[in-house]
């Protein structure tokens, strides 16, 4: 019982950071398709724990990140905001012993929600780091023209 509160608690966290508010950034957002000598982040050769610490970092200090292309890799969640009717996709990042998580969101430039794989997909995505505002609240995602899912 306590194992699947704490993967539920896990879950609802990893929720909450994909849509948790950052702080700075200019909240410009440009398109940039990226070609692998473009990457200026590849988080998918990384260990897991080195990862996670640099998500967290782009959650806590975004405007180091803002205009920088980064490369992701791990499986879709799909979340439906019931209160605005707008879906959001992100990236889930786990640390090395998978009890703590972080959602990354991204935006898949010209494609709507029918081009996207089931929630679960391992996906990697490359695209442009921005910031961008819902209200008053500072998000961040990735803008995206190269997304890959088997």
């Amino acid at each position: 019982m306590c194992k699947k509160l704490f993967a539920a608690l896990c879950l609802a966290l990893c929720i909450v950071l994909a849509l948790t508010g950052c702080s700075g950034g200019s909240g410009k957002e440009e398109t940039t398709t990226a070609t692998p000598a473009s990457i200026d982040v590849d988080l998918t050769s990384l260990s897991s724990t080195m990862v996670y610490s640099e998500v967290y970092n782009m959650m806590t200090k975004p405007e180091t990140y803002v205009g920088k292309i980064i490369k992701m890799k791990g499986p879709l969640s799909i979340l439906n905001a019931s209160d605005t009717g707008l879906t959001y996709y992100s990236i889930i990042i786990s640390d090395a012993t998978a009890c703590c998580q972080q959602g990354m969101e991204f935006v898949w430039e010209g494609h709507d929600a029918a081009d996207y794989p089931p929630q679960g997909t391992e996906v990697t995505v490359t695209g442009e780091f921005q910031t961008y505002y819902e209200g008053e609240t500072m998000y961040c995602h990735l803008i995206s023209n190269d997304v890959e899912f088997v």
